[in-house]
């Protein structure tokens, strides 16, 4: 849905911010309730919470979406996020999103109404360190958006196609001053908190004069952890991740606990040895320009493409799975997908296509009205 609407912007686009504001709130009405909502169909999209998956019976442990219970069509929109943020700021996560965490926060979207009044701008999200999200060669293509821009995803000889997403890099960052959540670093053997404190009572201190001397000391005696504050370093006796769950603000403290799982900060490439080889290829090849011609289309495969978004807008579906069904109640005008005239809110179970009734009947044509029931 958000990457539908942000292409109906794109071409809508004007040199005014305060009039490509109003398009945002007109494009978003039509996404929801105007003539525009047929176009949102996830039909033919699966997600999998395990990147590059090999083994097909593997599928329904680690799908993610659409759930077993429920069709694709059901939804209006698919994705992840790997900062607590999107939209221009609109949606987060109920469980905040991470951005330091190694782990995407997928998200679902059956209705957005629905969701505005029972959860606010909020999202229910699952956290996975990776994905595959998996599209159908009958599919013309699927609207994307990352990071504000729209996109159009497509094979060119229209077969199936996968977009894996993992993390590939590990890249330290500086946190600002007016950062507000608490903010956990760390080097070989320790983690770092600034601003906080842990424990209630002192096992031993010493002048803060020598932090390895501080942290030799710590690991001497078996301590947790310690407190660095107004030129003193104070011990606590408890372990490591008892501190870690007491901890509390403190302005002006720095605390340390021991965690030897705990790697120093640095950057550095992610994954087996061929998927970092792979990977820097690539990566070459995008800052040297050569990328954007490789996942460009070109102007025969955008003819070719509207062809076949024509062919599917008239409805593409097996002959086992047209049936007429009713789509329930509406607001707005529905237009049938072959002539164009405005027509009930009905068409063809398979395809999710709006007909007007001539044109239901010749879609349908002599395909076999029975349903195989198990």
């Amino acid at each position: 849905y958000e990457a539908f609407v942000t292409a109906l912007v794109e071409l809508n686009r004007t040199e005014s911010r305060v009039l490509n504001f109003l398009q945002y709130g007109l494009q978003a009405s039509a996404g929801i309730l105007g003539s525009q909502k047929k176009n949102i169909d996830l039909t033919g999209i699966d997600v999998f919470t395990a990147p590059g998956l090999g083994a097909a019976d593997s599928y329904d442990r680690h799908r993610f979406f659409p759930p077993l219970s429920r069709t694709a069509s059901e939804y209006e929109s698919v994705g992840f996020m790997n900062v607590n943020s999107f939209g221009g700021g609109m949606w987060a996560a109920s469980d905040p999103a991470c951005f330091d965490d190694g782990q995407i926060d997928l998200f679902k979207q059956r209705n957005y109404v629905g969701n505005v009044m029972k959860r606010g701008f909020r999202h229910n999200t699952t956290k996975s360190t990776g994905a595959a999200f998996c599209m159908s060669g009958q599919l013309p293509g699927v609207h994307c958006q990352f990071d504000g821009e729209a996109r159009f995803l497509f094979h060119t000889k229209a077969e199936d196609f996968t977009l894996n997403v993992r993390r590939v890099m590990q890249i330290p960052v500086v946190m600002g001053p007016d950062q507000n959540e608490m903010s956990i670093g760390s080097s070989t053997g320790w983690l770092e908190v600034i601003d906080h404190d842990a424990g209630k009572e002192d096992a031993a201190f010493i002048p803060a004069t020598c932090l390895d001397e501080c942290k030799e000391l710590c690991v001497r005696h078996g301590f947790g952890g310690f407190c660095v504050v107004k030129g003193k370093a104070h011990f606590r006796a408890q372990a490591g991740d008892e501190l870690k769950r007491q901890l509390f603000a403190r302005k002006g403290a720095t605390f340390y606990i021991r965690d030897e799982r705990a790697d120093h900060v640095q950057f550095t490439f992610l994954g087996g040895s061929d998927d970092v080889t792979d990977f820097r290829a690539r990566l070459r090849t995008w800052v040297s320009g050569g990328l954007a011609a490789e996942l460009n289309a070109t102007l025969e495969h955008v003819k070719a493409l509207q062809r076949r978004s024509v062919e599917y807008a008239k409805g593409i579906c097996e002959r086992s799975q047209r049936f007429a069904v009713d789509f329930g109640m509406k607001t707005g005008l529905t237009a049938c997908a072959t002539c164009g005239a405005t027509c009930r809110n009905r068409g063809c179970k398979g395809c999710r296509k709006n007909f007007c009734a001539l044109c239901l009947d010749c879609h349908v044509g002599s395909s076999p009205a029975v349903a195989w029931m198990y």
